[in-house]
């Protein structure tokens, strides 16, 4: 069994420790309201709102938006693999060419620029959401 000296030794050692980890805690506690007080400023700038609620809402509808999005431009994508398929047959009979060629519509001059394909973000996907 220890003396009353060496207890009161024992005890200072493990005052000291203890004091030295509340120190780091102090400073690591203080970090991590430095950083909450600058993500609030961040929300505020960014989306004019700092409350959480409010910032799961927005998040939500956003997804809601994307996932919208994703499948407005996945009909698309099928819708036009379908049409070329359509073009790819009756490439191969020329009857099939003939009837698809009076469902089309008017084509603009060779010489003119062919539109750009449409992109994620043409169709309103935040894809940094996906």
């Amino acid at each position: 069994m220890a003396t009353p000296a060496e207890q009161l030794q024992s005890l200072k050692t493990r005052a000291e420790a203890a004091g030295a980890r509340r120190q780091a805690v102090q400073v690591k506690l203080e970090a991590a309201r430095q950083q909450l007080a600058e993500a609030r400023q961040e929300a505020l700038q960014a989306f004019g709102t700092d409350d959480l609620a409010a910032l799961k809402s927005l998040l939500d509808q956003q997804e809601s938006a994307n996932t919208r999005a994703i499948s407005e431009f996945a009909n698309a994508v099928a819708e036009f693999e379908k049409f070329l398929g359509r073009m790819e047959e009756a490439m191969a009979n020329p009857q099939a060419m003939a009837e698809l060629l009076t469902q089309l519509p008017e084509l603009a001059p060779v010489d003119a620029p062919a539109p750009a394909a449409a992109t994620a973000a043409d169709l309103g996907v935040n894809e940094e959401l996906i």
